[in-house]
This record gives structure tokens, C-alpha cells and sequence, in this order.
């Protein structure tokens, strides 16, 4: 009877040595900490720039390290804010919004990280904010 799952026993022990076996609430997190520094605070300063030289103050904010994992996008007057998360799906990152036209009601996104490729990611960011602060008419 012990022979029955052996061959999984020895996989599950040959992917802990590679350090292949990681939980997917960690890889999630470690998958956020890498895309935050490297590219999501660039974009969303880059972005809160853009809106502040257009006439909205706007504001970004972050702890993609160990404690905290998140990111935010405040546009001040319009009391709205766009929050990145990791997402419990480690292939993507989640995009909460609210405020602004949306009023107390929370969008959710669960974005996937290959968005980034190409330019996906300045699109699925721009999209949000005008529908935080674009006028009813409009959208």
C-alpha cells in the first residue's frame, strides 16, 4: 500500500529541494513585489503626473515590500482611488477602484500580468480613470 503514491511522494520531494513548491498566496505576493517596483509605481507616478499637469491632483502611494503589498492612485479631487493588490490567483494582480462618478460602489479587476506586455496595462489603467472621473454623459 505505501508503494501507491510514491512516485508523487518523490516529485513533491524533488520540487520542495528545487524550492518549486510554494504556496500560491506566497508566489502571489512575490509575483506583485517583482511587477510594484519594476514597473506598476513607474506607471502609476507616470500616470498621477499626466492627471496633475492635465488640472486633477493626484496622488500614488505604495508598500509593494513585505508588510503591506499595495499600491494606490488617488485622484484628490474626485475622492477617487485605484488600489493594486495581489490577486489570490497568482497569475494576476487585482485592480479595485472607487469612488469619483462610481460613487461608494467598488469596481474589481483581476488583471493578469501579461497585460504589461505592450503597452495592456497603461490601457486597463487609463479605462479606469475615466470611469472614476469622465462625466456621466460621457461614458
Amino acid at each position: 500500500m505505501e508503494d501507491r503514491f510514491s512516485y508523487l511522494c518523490r516529485k513533491i520531494e524533488e520540487w520542495k529541494a528545487c524550492g518549486m513548491l510554494i504556496p500560491p498566496a506566497v508566489l502571489a505576493t512575490q509575483r506583485f513585489q517583482v511587477v510594484a517596483h519594476h514597473t506598476l509605481m513607474p506607471l502609476c507616478e507616470s500616470l498621477a503626473q499626466a492627471l496633475t499637469n492635465g488640472g486633477l491632483p493626484t496622488t500614488v502611494s505604495g508598500s509593494p515590500d513585505d508588510e503591506t503589498r499595495w499600491v494606490t492612485v488617488q485622484m484628490v479631487d474626485y475622492d477617487a482611488v485605484i488600489a493594486m493588490t495581489p490577486s489570490p490567483n497568482p497569475s494576476r494582480m487585482r485592480i479595485t477602484a472607487t469612488g469619483g462618478h462610481v460613487g461608494t460602489q467598488v469596481l474589481t479587476w483581476d488583471v493578469p500580468y501579461r497585460s504589461f506586455h505592450a503597452g495592456g496595462m497603461d490601457q486597463q489603467i487609463e479605462a479606469i480613470v475615466f470611469r472614476l472621473v469622465s462625466p456621466q454623459r460621457l461614458r
